[in-house]
């Protein structure tokens, strides 16, 4: 068992809470104090059995107190702006700096013991940790980058490595893209041809109504040229012509 993997029951029971606290679920701040107490009893517990890692989880003890009270303060608990801190109870008032600065010791110590130490803080800052650099990103991200060049031996491994090399035995390696693009060719010229049909047939619509209004225009206008050019059917004084009063 690693240190990291003794510390699991902890960072679970922490995302737990803040699970069941954006569920707007209601738990006692007396409830959870207990629980995570009971939590640490029995992380040292299983610390003290395993050979060596009792003075190893005792490094990192205090740092994780710190991980639980920032995590419980930035939650969204009903209690989250009241909490006591767990580490008042040790006289330590300044976890979010002291977290750090530990951290910068492990980081200094290049022993195996550190760098199995950092696993335990590069979970807490990548579950949420970020103490007095709640408003400096850039700063944390520097932290996971240069403790994860320490991990990446013991945990990650080469990054070019294939996960599943069986994955790729079997691969269709032919191009079928142009396939597909010629498929698409086809789309655009349809669009093409439609867009020109649709303007065709709306120019020789307007053509055709444009046509018949000319020719309705000119029936009328010579229907006036024709009335105007008419003489009267009486003449001025009240008769008409060849007839009598």
């Amino acid at each position: 068992m690693t240190l990291v993997e003794l510390c699991e029951p902890l960072f679970q029971y922490v995302c737990r809470l803040n699970r069941s606290a954006r569920l707007g679920a209601s738990i006692a701040q007396g409830t959870v104090r207990a629980e995570i107490h009971a939590q640490f009893a029995q992380i040292r517990e299983k610390a003290q059995q395993a050979p060596g890692m009792g003075e190893q989880y005792e490094r990192v003890r205090l740092p994780l107190v710190y991980f639980v009270d920032f995590m419980i303060k930035e939650s969204a608990l009903p209690f989250a702006r009241g909490w006591e801190e767990l580490a008042f109870e040790e006289e330590k008032f300044a976890g979010d700096e002291d977290f750090f600065e530990i951290l910068e010791q492990t980081l200094a110590d290049q022993s195996a013991q550190a760098t199995e130490r950092l696993a335990v803080f590069y979970t807490c800052v990548g579950l949420g940790m970020a103490g007095i650099y709640i408003r400096q990103p850039e700063k944390l991200r520097s932290y996971m980058n240069e403790m994860w060049a320490r991990l990446r031996p013991r945990f990650g491994g080469d990054d070019t490595t294939r996960i599943c090399p069986e994955a790729y035995e079997n691969v269709d390696t032919r191009v079928i893209w142009p396939t597909a693009a010629r498929g698409i060719g086809f789309i655009v010229v349809a669009l093409v041809g439609l867009v020109v049909g649709v303007l065709g047939a709306n120019f020789y619509m307007y053509y055709s109504a444009a046509k018949g209004l000319k020719s309705a225009l000119a029936t009328i206008r010579d229907g006036a040229r024709a009335v105007i050019g008419t003489p009267d059917a009486a003449d001025p004084n009240g008769q008409t012509q060849g007839g009598e009063n």
